[in-house]
Parts: C-alpha cells; structure tokens; sequence
C-alpha cells in the first residue's frame, strides 16, 4: 500500500512536469517563431541578390556587346598599320638601295 505522504506528492510532482513540458513547449515555439522570422529576412535578402545579380548580368552582357564593335575596329586598325609598317620598309629598303647606288655611280 502506497503511504499518504507518497500519495501527496504525485499530484505536485504531475503538476512539476506539467509546467516544466508547457516550460518546453513555449520555449520551442519562441525558437519555432525566430526560426520562421530568420527564414523570412533571409528569403528576402536571396531574392533581393538575385535580382541585382540578374541586373548585374545584364550590364555586363549590355557593356560586352558594346566592346565588340570597338574590338573589330582595333585589329582592322592594327591590321593596317601592320600592312603600312611592311611598306614603310619596303620603301625605305629601296630608297636605301637607291642611295647606294647613286653613291656608286660617282
């Protein structure tokens, strides 16, 4: 048989659970909350990154069609410098030839 002194404690002792598990629950609803809260701030800001990184992209693809008009125009101008540098040379090896030459016939 169970003593009175033992029967007295059962009540107080569901009692301590009681408020210990409803301690627990509001607890993890509190950390359920901030959780949600966090999720929320950082969807936003994910959101917010990749519409300026689309931005971003955008841009850069925007400012790469527009170096390459500018690309094409540098190697035709290079191009032809190349093709004035041969004649240059070219030139300048025959007035060479023609100063030597001219310097032989006196």
């Amino acid at each position: 048989m169970v003593s009175s002194a033992a029967n007295a404690r059962r009540p107080r002792a569901k009692r301590l659970a009681r408020e210990r598990l409803t301690r627990q629950i509001a607890q993890k609803d509190e950390q359920r909350a901030k959780a949600q809260a966090e999720l929320h701030s950082l969807s936003s800001r994910l959101a917010a990154t990749q519409r300026e990184m689309s931005e971003k992209s955008a841009e850069v693809e925007s400012l790469r069609d527009e170096l390459r008009p500018a690309r094409e125009e540098l190697a035709q101008f290079e191009s032809h410098e190349r093709e004035l540098n041969v004649h240059v040379a070219e030139s300048n090896e025959k007035l060479a030839f023609g100063r030597a030459r001219a310097l032989r016939r006196r």
